[in-house]
């Protein structure tokens, strides 16, 4: 079973979230950005499984969250321009600074949930090959 699970379903007075996890996992997001910026992505998928016309409004909602969270607008457009899950991991990745990255390479993920589809962030590799992906220039276009 995954460590949780975030859907949108209908109700009475409009779609609503979902939200499961496992009860013996505690949430990562309030002390790792990058889990937070994980899971903000994963509830705009959410969005799109729900209804694919709703892409826009799921962008929007990333941008939006991301806003509200502290980051400058452009910032949170780059966050919105990552196509993929690949994409989107290498983004926040590179776009945060090193103490939150130290942050989510140090949360023990047998207690906390990880929103990321891999812990690929926690091999010692991954940032390079961070710095290495955002310096190629067709990868420009997301920060």
């Amino acid at each position: 079973m995954a460590d949780f699970s975030v859907e949108i379903v209908p109700a009475p007075n409009g779609p609503m979230f979902e939200f499961k996890r496992i009860p013996s996992k505690q949430e990562s997001q309030p002390v790792s950005a990058f889990q937070g910026v994980g899971l903000i992505y994963r509830i705009a998928d959410a969005f799109i499984r729900f209804d694919p016309s709703l892409k826009t409004k799921a962008d929007e909602f990333v941008s939006r969250q991301l806003s509200a969270g502290g980051w400058p607008e452009q910032i949170a457009e780059c966050f919105v321009a990552a196509p993929d899950w690949p994409s989107r991991m290498l983004t926040a990745w590179c776009l945060l600074g090193e103490d939150e990255r130290q942050k989510a390479v140090e949360l023990d993920y047998e207690c906390y949930i990880n929103y990321w589809p891999s812990q690929a962030f926690m091999e010692a590799e991954w940032t390079a090959e961070a710095r290495l992906w955002i310096e190629a220039p067709v990868n420009m276009k997301y920060i």
